[in-house]
């Protein structure tokens, strides 16, 4: 729509009711000034997902969630859930137990976008379990005016408040801010217990998708939790500011990844395997303010720059991970927010610490001694202990005071194991290891007699591995080989996992005859030979532009069930060839059987199913293939 648009006052725009499926929300593109006039309104209150209906539905009883958890009272009743884009929301408000939730309006204004009257998608209220906010997604020129944005959970007489919806607001026009607008709120009811905030999300010009500002403000009242969980989207941010009794709460495997300030006034919970990344380009600065208790704090960005408050505590919770680490040259630099003035680090004996190639200055850790692997003492640290580590130095399990990897008593080096140690894990120890984080290791040997258990964590080896004992799987664990591996003389129990196999140089895989759950061929740029067979539920190679390379022992046979090799459409680029010429190996697939863009020789698939092979190249030598189809 090319012109100037009023909503004069007493005038509304809106969008027609929802029910159970997204169909309606008011939606404008303007080339364009758009003006609400004192009175009018854009108002999609109780238009969105009807009564139980939406992503963000609880159990029995709830307030429907969105932005924010909705409110549950009775025993029995669960809490409706969060869902959606954090940055750019485009989501109908979830319908609590017994009120819809708000709508959603989504505008793109060319020019001024100015608000005396109230732009609105708030939850539908009820005496007990609202409805949740809506969305309001709006971009303009600039916003001026003194009226409201609200994108509020319904209200409540008695309890079960709906959960706040989520606000983006984006600036375009170069020299202007939010300074000039009005009050911008997605909270939950003033009454009812329950419930939280949803989330507000604003963006100066210039700043990309990512680098705005995400601000949960519960203004002043107890919530349960603001949730980042695996059904919240686009969850990497600029700043983050949390005020006025907002809970943000953070899943179990989830992370929020932020590229500048950090500000917790509020609370914050965090479970385990969760995360706060701090990332972005080298040189770029964040700030941490507030005191947090981390399940994760992690940065990996070379160059990078964090700067903590001063006087202040920031902890590393038990089971946590606290891994910040530089490259040589280009060090991560962790420095008071006021030089002179020390910051405090609250380390728990039983975290992992993963700290190298950092500049540290004015810190002063407790509980667990801070230990910093090859990284500059910068002046006035106290507890903390600067390491200078030799890549490929050995790093052998004593399993002295526990299974804890973390634990630096278990270790020869007095310290758990970095990306570049070589892992020895000898039998008769007093306890053997279990991950307690996922990890990288830079080659390991399990003697026999030894044991090392995943516990559910995903494991990188990025040099030779050797496993002549037990390396045991409990669940989805990915297990990752960049060099060789050989499971020779060992025992390997799967599970659900997968053992993927990549890398850049030319390596030997012996399985051993070994069952495994998946193997996966990724990211192999070199040659892989196969000295061992073994047995797979399915055994995976998809490469559709680079050459893969796989030879394959004389003799040697794989079993799978399912065999799936995804290569070019237009030249074979998956080579599946004896390691010499004329020497067969024999392939047994019982399942399913997905070939493209192969080049095979010197395959005896004789005792399975036959394979068909699209695309694919006949080299010769190769038994029960079909290539012509």
């Amino acid at each position: 729509m090319t012109n100037d648009l009023t909503v004069a006052s007493g005038g509304l725009l809106t969008h027609s009711s929802n029910t159970v499926v997204e169909l309606n929300k008011q939606k404008l593109n303007l080339s364009g000034s758009l003006t609400i006039e004192s009175e009018g309104k854009i108002d999609v209150t109780g238009k969105g997902h009807s009564v139980r209906q939406g992503p963000g539905i609880g159990v029995q009883y709830y307030g429907g969630g969105y932005g924010g958890r909705g409110g549950a009272i009775h025993a029995g009743s669960e809490e409706g859930i969060c869902y959606g884009s954090l940055v750019d929301p485009q989501h109908l408000g979830t319908g609590g137990y017994s009120a819809p939730g708000g709508g959603a309006i989504i505008l793109e204004i060319s020019g001024t976008f100015q608000n005396n009257g109230v732009v609105c998608a708030d939850g539908g209220s009820a005496v007990n379990y609202a409805g949740s906010g809506g969305s309001i997604n709006i971009r303009a020129g600039k916003f001026i005016g003194t009226g409201d944005f609200s994108a509020n959970g319904g209200k409540v007489t008695n309890g079960g408040p709906g959960g706040g919806g989520r606000i983006a607001l984006t600036i375009m026009d170069n020299g202007n801010d939010f300074s000039n607008i009005g009050p911008v709120f997605a909270k939950r009811s003033e009454v009812g217990s329950g419930g939280s905030a949803g989330t507000i999300y604003l963006r100066l010009p210039g700043q990309n998708i990512n680098e705005g500002k995400l601000i949960i403000d519960n203004n002043g009242k107890e919530g349960s939790g603001t949730t980042i969980n695996e059904f919240v989207t686009d969850t990497s941010v600029g700043d983050v500011e949390l005020i006025n009794s907002a809970c943000l709460f953070l899943e179990e495997d989830q992370v929020l990844e932020v590229s500048g300030i950090w500000s917790n006034s509020a609370s914050f919970i965090a479970e385990p395997n969760s995360a706060i990344i701090f990332n972005n380009n080298r040189g770029t600065d964040s700030i941490i303010y507030g005191s947090t208790s981390f399940m994760g704090l992690i940065c990996t960005n070379a160059g990078k720059n964090i700067y903590f408050e001063a006087n202040l505590i920031q902890t590393i919770k038990e089971y946590g991970r606290l891994i910040l680490n530089g490259t040589p040259g280009e060090p991560v630099t962790l420095y008071s927010s006021r030089e002179h003035t020390a910051w405090a680090l609250a380390i728990d004996p039983l975290a992992e610490q993963a700290v190298s190639h950092c500049r540290i200055q004015d810190s002063i850790a407790s509980d667990a001694e801070g230990t910093a692997i090859n990284s500059e003492d910068k002046g006035r640290n106290v507890n903390w202990r600067f390491l200078t580590v030799i890549p490929g130095e050995t790093n052998t399990w004593t399993g002295a005071v526990s299974s804890f990897w973390s634990d630096r008593d278990n270790w020869s080096l007095d310290r758990a194991p970095n990306e570049d140690n070589f892992v020895l894990i000898p039998s008769g120890c007093p306890h053997n290891p279990e991950l307690d984080a996922p990890r990288s290791i830079g080659g390991i040997l399990i003697e026999q007699g030894a044991d090392l258990a995943l516990n559910s964590h995903n494991l990188i080896v990025t040099r030779d591995a050797s496993i002549r004992g037990l390396l045991k799987a409990d669940n989805f664990e990915t297990i990752t080989f960049t060099t060789n591996a050989c499971f020779a003389g060992g025992t390997f129990i799967p599970a659900l996992s997968t053992i993927k196999l990549s890398g850049t140089q030319d390596r030997e895989f012996n399985g051993a005859d070994l069952t495994f759950y998946k193997l996966e061929i990724e990211d192999s740029t070199a040659p892989l030979l196969f000295t061992g067979g073994f047995t797979a539920t399915e055994f995976r190679c998809t490469e559709e532009v680079e050459n893969v390379a796989m030879y394959f022992g004389a003799g040697i046979t794989i079993y799978t069930r399912d065999f799936i090799m995804l290569g070019s459409d237009t030249m074979p680029n998956i080579s599946l060839h004896g390691k010499e010429s004329g020497s067969n190996w024999n392939l047994v697939a019982t399942g399913l059987r997905w070939v493209r863009g192969a080049n095979v020789r010197d395959s005896n698939a004789s005792d399975g199913m036959s394979i068909l092979a699209a695309l694919s190249t006949d080299s010769g030598n190769s038994r029960r293939w079909n290539f012509d189809s």
